[in-house]
């Protein structure tokens, strides 16, 4: 038995060398793979660190813009301020009374004494307008007198 059993343990399986070959080949992609883990980790981490550090650059930049624009307006409105200071105030009688300002904005043919009355309608005709369709009248007249009705 012990003589057997001694054999048995000599003896190699045919897949066995095959077997050692692939187990081999196993462990070296089993490095291979813990190495390209552990890059991509460290890889992953300092993008982290990067975004972090980046997320604080604006930040920061945009605290210092705000404090370069709030003091921009501190500065004009002190400027405003003093210049106001400066400037005599014109005429104080002037600025509390009321003025009255002639004319419309379109200028479409109104006068001062047009804008007093205010009783035109929307759609009726303003005299200026009358003169202006009685003065074309005349004209038509004075041309259809001209011809000598011989058109062809």
């Amino acid at each position: 038995m012990q003589k057997r059993y001694v054999k048995l343990q000599s003896f190699r399986p045919q897949y066995m060398d095959e077997y050692e070959k692939l187990e081999e080949k196993l462990k070296e992609l089993y490095e291979i793979y813990v190495v390209k883990f552990r890059n991509l980790a460290y890889l992953q981490q300092l993008q982290l660190e990067i975004e972090r550090a980046d997320r604080q650059k604006q930040a920061e930049s945009e605290r210092t813009m705000r404090q370069v624009v709030e003091k921009m307006r501190m500065d004009l409105t002190s400027q405003d301020d003093v210049i106001e200071d400066e400037v005599p105030p014109i005429n104080q009688e002037r600025r509390g009374s009321a003025r009255r300002v002639f004319g419309n904005m379109t200028g479409a043919g109104m006068s001062d004494d047009d804008e007093e009355e205010g009783n035109d309608a929307p759609g009726e005709p303003t005299d200026s307008e009358e003169e202006k369709a009685r003065s074309n009248h005349g004209e038509d007249e004075d041309k259809l007198d001209l011809s000598s009705g011989d058109d062809f």
